[in-house]
């Protein structure tokens, strides 16, 4: 015969641990999610994305400026990944500014955006030095300091340390719009 059976607390049986192991899970996983969510961000969209679709708007006359003038640009990247030169022709009736904004736009990473000033050097190349090391993609945006014209691209890192840009109209190489400059980058002079 069987032995009769003990009265044992309801903790000492495996049933009741079993049933509320799948809902502690959830609320682990649940409180885990809320934390990572809040310490990273989401940079992709901007909370005035109104103000700055109107700007595109207002940015499209710098590129049209700049394919009057028939600015091409070669980007140039260091083999230390931060220095970079940049060699700027146009027509004749571009005159080279001493100084020019180069804009560096990550595609996810807010942190990671640089605005570099670049200096017009004795051998006709734009010089200067990214804050950190340059690696993967980037939105790249070349101005003058009074912002008439603008030249814009993607720069693949990964492919090329290379970059062309071009004002002038492509059909087969069609651009992809650049997004709009974020707010509140700091401009380097080195």
């Amino acid at each position: 015969m069987h032995a009769p059976a003990q009265n044992r607390p309801w903790y000492r049986y495996k049933g009741p641990w079993l049933l509320m192991a799948g809902p502690a899970i959830v609320v682990v996983a649940g409180v885990t999610t809320a934390i990572i969510a809040t310490r990273n961000a989401d940079d992709l969209v901007a909370d005035d994305y109104y103000k700055r679709g109107k700007v595109v708007n207002m940015d499209l006359k710098r590129q049209t400026n700049a394919e009057a003038l028939g600015l091409t640009a070669t980007l140039l990247l260091g083999d230390n990944q931060r220095s970079l030169r940049l060699q700027l022709t146009g027509n004749s009736q571009f005159a080279p500014p001493k100084q020019l904004l180069l804009n560096l736009i990550h595609p996810t990473r807010a942190d990671q955006d640089q605005l570099l000033q670049l200096t017009l050097g004795g051998d006709n190349y734009y010089q200067g030095a990214a804050k950190a090391p340059l690696l993967g993609r980037w939105h790249v945006s070349i101005e003058d300091l009074s912002k008439q014209w603008r030249l814009t691209d993607t720069w693949r890192l990964d492919k090329d340390n290379a970059l062309q840009l071009s004002a002038r109209k492509n059909t087969a190489n069609q651009q992809q719009p650049m997004p709009p400059p974020r707010v509140g980058g700091s401009i380097s002079t080195r």
